[in-house]
């Protein structure tokens, strides 16, 4: 009976950490709170960008996938690394618990590196047509 109120009350915490940042990302407005200290910054916002535009929605969603990723890396390493601390000694618990958190290190950085080509042909294709110096 301990055992299964131990897992129920480490399921409940786990949730708990995973969904608040998603829900406090949704409670936010940051796009209201950004415009307003480019407003206050003396920054034009209203004629620039709108929200019905292909690239601020594609944006957002990347945004949104991103930090998904890295609630799952960061999930990833704090099973990996609570199980490598439990092991007891038994190598083959700490072999897999240090490859998963390897596996998802590369995974990260592979994230990371596929955001950033992205990143830079987006901006370059963007000055590109623009007919600008690409800011590189």
């Amino acid at each position: 009976m301990n055992k299964l109120l131990l897992k129920i009350c480490f399921a409940s915490t786990a949730a708990l950490l995973f969904f608040y940042p998603l829900t406090l990302a949704f409670a936010l407005n940051i796009d209201e709170y950004s415009q307003q200290i480019a407003n206050t910054a003396g920054y034009q916002t209203g004629s620039v960008m709108s929200q019905n535009y292909l690239d601020t929605t594609i944006g957002k969603i990347i945004a949104f996938i991103l930090g998904f990723c890295g609630l799952i890396f960061f999930g990833l390493i704090l099973v990996s690394g609570w199980q490598w601390l439990t092991c007891g000694g038994n190598e083959d618990k700490a072999k897999h618990a240090k490859d998963r958190v390897i596996s998802a290190t590369i995974g990260l950085l592979i994230v990371m590196a596929a955001y950033a080509i992205s990143f830079l042909v987006y901006n370059v294709i963007s000055t590109a047509s623009i007919g600008g110096t690409p800011n590189l």
